[in-house]
């Protein structure tokens, strides 16, 4: 390579995996075919848009490899890049840095799995561009973290489609699975439904509820946006009653038969439900809830854990004789849990399946721990 007062000549055989550090800065000019141009440490800055590259016939490739330059890129967005299992965490603060890192990931090939955190209220249109970038990029498993749409009001004109991109992407085809956390308005941001019916989705989660009221109209929304997808086999939904949703959602999830797994949150409290199915019908619900709810007596309770209120001993009673699945709970310590453990002893002849009680304070490990099998009390296996 040589440089004079009047044309920059380029060798055919530069190395493009020269680091920039190593480049002396060059005045770039002119040439027919090809642009050089190139920046060193000191005038690199802060935005890693800019770096060493070759433009020739519009294509553009950064001089350092790809998925070094592109790690590099996902660390000055506070992110994490797991190369061999081709998945990347980044938190976007800026519309800018966004582009940056749409860029680099458009040109890096084989990323599979993007879980992205944008710190600012993105308006319709960022949205659109990121999910431009994900139709182009080889992302099939997309985690979006909502904390922060809150609809900008430069953005009030798109206010009730503002996450419409979301569903064109979903209506691509592109994702096996699509994960919304903690953006409690999505469904009500949609205009538009799905087409047509999606057979590549495997997995759509959305932590995603109205805080304030949960309408029929939402309820069929959420149904109807599920049905969209015949080979759905998980899904988690956010709602405000765990027992009406449950109801629902069984009532209407027909066209669903490879759906095995149904999670339900119940929004911004610590209360869960999930719900294993085949064939659309409830096999088995696992409870993690502050208050027993009607639910816990549909005779499918497999697991509960209510260690933040005392269960009196009649609602046990029934627990256990209208579940015989049964087969664990976990209990807040009662003053006096030998009553408890009577109990148990007296309700077990008869059940199929071993029923492990576990005595526990609010977030801690259980105190006790005992197995029960028709009627006769194991030993302690932990405490």
């Amino acid at each position: 390579m040589t440089n004079d007062k009047q044309c920059l000549f380029i060798d055919n055989h530069i190395n493009l995996h020269t680091p920039v550090s190593s480049l002396e800065p060059l005045r770039v000019q002119y040439c027919p075919n090809v642009v050089l141009k190139v920046v060193t440490d000191e005038t690199l800055g802060d935005d890693p848009c800019i770096g060493a590259v070759v433009e020739s016939h519009c294509d553009v490739k950064y001089l350092t490899p790809i998925p070094i330059r592109f790690a590099e890129i996902v660390a000055l967005n506070n992110g994490n890049f797991t190369e061999d299992f081709r998945r990347v965490e980044v938190t976007l603060s800026t519309p800018s840095t966004a582009l940056a890192f749409y860029d680099a990931l458009k040109q890096t090939k084989g990323m599979q799995e993007l879980t992205v955190r944008p710190v600012w209220d993105p308006t319709k249109l960022d949205i659109q561009q990121f999910c431009d970038t994900i139709l182009e990029s080889d992302v099939s498993i997309l985690t979006v973290d909502g904390s922060h749409f809150d609809s900008p009001t430069v953005d009030v004109f798109n206010r009730s489609s503002r996450f419409d991109p979301f569903i064109q992407l979903l209506a691509a085809g592109k994702l096996q699975a699509f994960t919304v956390k903690d953006c409690p308005r999505f469904l009500d941001r949609i205009s538009s439904a799905v087409p047509q019916s999606v057979s590549t989705l495997r997995a759509l989660h959305l932590d995603c509820s109205d805080i304030e009221k949960e309408s029929k109209a939402m309820k069929q929304k959420t149904v109807s946006l599920l049905q969209r997808f015949p080979n759905l086999a998980e899904a988690t939904l956010g709602c405000l009653d765990l027992d009406e949703m449950f109801t629902y959602l069984l009532e209407h999830l027909d066209g669903l038969p490879k759906l095995a797994v149904l999670k339900l949150i119940q929004y911004r409290t610590s209360q869960e439900a999930t719900v294993m199915l085949s064939d659309g019908m409830a096999v088995h619900v696992d409870l993690v809830v502050q208050d027993l709810p009607k639910m816990a007596f549909s005779g499918h309770l497999r697991q509960l854990d209510m260690r933040s209120a005392i269960i009196p001993l009649p609602d046990v009673k029934h627990l256990v004789y209208t579940n015989k699945g049964l087969t664990k709970l976990v209990l807040k310590t009662p003053e006096n849990y030998f009553n408890d453990i009577l109990l148990f002893d007296t309700l077990m002849p008869g059940r199929p399946k071993p029923l492990l009680v576990a005595i526990a304070e609010t977030c801690s490990e259980p105190l006790l721990q005992v197995e029960f099998w028709n009627a006769t009390k194991e030993p302690l296996v932990g405490s």
